[in-house]
């Protein structure tokens, strides 16, 4: 992965251990919220909470060698999700989809800094998954599906 241009907005990030670090360069295409049961079980939340990006947008700064994949087949949407993590400490790094393949999610959990704390999703998919004691979240455009 390389960075689109040196003078663009970069955001950085890294695994729970530390041995995984990136930078984001510029916007995320989208920000949303999943829902879906896949989503679920890899983060062990309620939801995972996810930028879009192209590929160009992710560099990998160090620990290329700590990730490793996996490929996930039993998604509802049908895509093949190939989830790369920390094979040290777990922490999801990104994932790619077979029916995607211009694009590169990230999870936001990952990031580091002000970027972080000032994530906000536009987007939510899967609602009709969300946990019952969830509301909705008040200006996020919701997909009852993907």
């Amino acid at each position: 992965m390389h960075l689109s241009t040196p003078n663009s907005e970069v955001v950085s990030g890294s695994c729970l251990c530390g041995g995984i670090q990136y930078e984001i360069t510029g916007q995320p295409m989208k920000r949303i919220l999943c829902h879906c049961d896949n989503c679920r079980k890899v983060s062990g939340s309620c939801f995972t909470a996810n930028s879009f990006l192209t590929p160009s947008q992710l560099h990998i700064k160090t620990g290329e060698s700590l990730i490793q994949s996996y490929k996930d087949t039993k998604v509802a949407s049908g895509n093949v999700l190939n989830r790369r993590f920390c094979r040290v400490c777990g922490s999801p790094v990104y994932i790619t989809s077979s029916a995607h393949e211009g694009t590169i999610v990230v999870p936001s959990g990952t990031l580091d800094g002000e970027e972080a704390r000032t994530w906000k999703p536009e987007e939510e998919f899967f609602c009709k998954s969300r946990r019952e004691y969830l509301p909705a979240l008040e200006g996020t455009k919701r997909l009852v599906t993907h």
